[in-house]
Formats: C-alpha cells, sequence, structure tokens
C-alpha cells in the first residue's frame, strides 16, 4: 500500500525476505530486530502476516501495539482489520491511539470516522493533530464546524494550522464564505492567499468587494493571490 519501502528500520536491515514464521519468531524473541521484523511482516501479503499484526495488537506493552497498528496500516489488506483499527483508537496509551489514527486514514476507514472526529478535542494536543491530519482522508461536509472550531479556539498553534490544512484541503460551496471571512483577516500570508483562492475558486461579484484590502496587502504573495480573481483589479504593487 505505500510506495515508500525503506530497507533499514531503527539501524536494523528490514528482512523483507525472510518466511512470515521466522519473522513472528523474531518478534517473539524482541529486540531491536522485532521492529524490523514488524515493518517486515507489513510487506508480507500471507493471511498469517496479517494474523500475526492483529495478535500483536493484543500485546500489554504499548509500543507492540503501535507497531503493530502502523503495520496494519500500511498492509495491502489492512482494510480487513478495520475493526481492530477502531478498536484501537479507544487504546489507553495516547501513542498507540496516534498510531490508529494515522492508519484509520491511510486505509481511509469511514467506519472509524466519528471517533476520529471526536478525537479532535482530545485534551492530548498530539492526538488533535493526528486527528485532523486524518480528517484530511476521512472528510465529511458535516465536519466543517468542529474543525473550524479548531482553527478558530485552539489553544495550540500547531493546532490551529494543521486545521486550516485540513479545511483548505476540503471545504465545499456550503462553507467557503464562513473561511473566506475568517482567512482573509488572518495574521498568517498563507491564509489569506487562501482566501483568495477560495474567492478565485467559488466567489462572484459582490464578493469581489472583499477583497480590496487584499489587493493592497502588504505580502506580494497576498497580493498576486488576490489580483488573479476573475474581475479584480490588481494594484500599483501587486507585481512587487
Amino acid at each position: 500500500m505505500t510506495k515508500f519501502k525503506p530497507t533499514i528500520w531503527n539501524g536494523v536491515p528490514i528482512p523483507y525476505d525472510t518466511p512470515v514464521s521466522n519473522l513472528r519468531a523474531m518478534v517473539e524473541e524482541q529486540g531491536p530486530k522485532a521492529w524490523a521484523a514488524i515493518r517486515a511482516l507489513a510487506d508480507k501479503p500471507e493471511a498469517e502476516a496479517m494474523a500475526a499484526l492483529v495478535q500483536l495488537t493484543r500485546s500489554p506493552d504499548p509500543h507492540f501495539r503501535r507497531s503493530a497498528v502502523e503495520a496494519i496500516g500500511i498492509h495491502r489488506s489492512g482494510q480487513t482489520a478495520s475493526d481492530v483499527v477502531c478498536q484501537l483508537l479507544h487504546d489507553r496509551d495516547n501513542v498507540v491511539v496516534r498510531a490508529a489514527t494515522e492508519a484509520a486514514a491511510n486505509l481511509r476507514l469511514n467506519l472509524a470516522h466519528e471517533r476520529v472526529l471526536g478525537l479532535v478535542k482530545a485534551a492530548e494536543e498530539s492526538i488533535r493533530l493526528a486527528a485532523l491530519r486524518a480528517l484530511e482522508n476521512l472528510w465529511q461536509s458535516t465536519d466543517f464546524e468542529a474543525v473550524f472550531d479548531r482553527y478558530r479556539h485552539d489553544s495550540s498553534e500547531k493546532v490551529r494550522k494543521q486545521a486550516a490544512w485540513t479545511l483548505q484541503k476540503n471545504v465545499g460551496p456550503d462553507h467557503w464564505e464562513q473561511l473566506f471571512s475568517a482567512w482573509s483577516m488572518d495574521p498568517l500570508p498563507r491564509h489569506r492567499v487562501w482566501a483568495c483562492q477560495l474567492a478565485k475558486r467559488f466567489g462572484s461579484g459582490p464578493l469581489l468587494s472583499a477583497l480590496e484590502a487584499l489587493r493592497d496587502d502588504h505580502d506580494g504573495h497576498v497580493r498576486r493571490a488576490a489580483s488573479q480573481v476573475p474581475g479584480s483589479k490588481p494594484s500599483s504593487e501587486s507585481a512587487k
């Protein structure tokens, strides 16, 4: 499922050519080779490989549970373990929840959507970030308000920026004006550029008056983006 195929994992060569039975034995022995063996299992098409990964998600060690769900998330048959991935979204350890969230996104598991959406309000910053990244792939139009709220009100700048990225990728005709109003006044130039792009994509005549300030923005990228909106007249500074 993944295009990138690493050859080293935590400094250990990944034994892709090793049979599944031997890989399972390497995992049971633990130590540095175990993690490379798990990554190799992610590349094995045999049902036995997926069974081994599912079994590892029940390990008392959260690092094994994390590695196992990461591997399921990139396995070509990962969707067959969708129930397991969804269960791990409720894991007691945040490192496992993050990995399960990423796996759900990689596998585009619609079954995981509601839980992932709920995680955008998790107490842990890293969980909120992972959930917002996952929604780039799992997005539903009804997600707008929850993600927009994170953009407007989250205490973490990282989370606010990630929420903006998620919105930028998925915003549609139902919510673009609300987002345009917010981004056109955002202190981050990138967001003001995105406001111009929204206007270009969705806007019409009555909206063009709101672009006046953006055409005269102090940032050249914003001015250039505003000048590209149909019907917009570039300012004398737009080419600078």
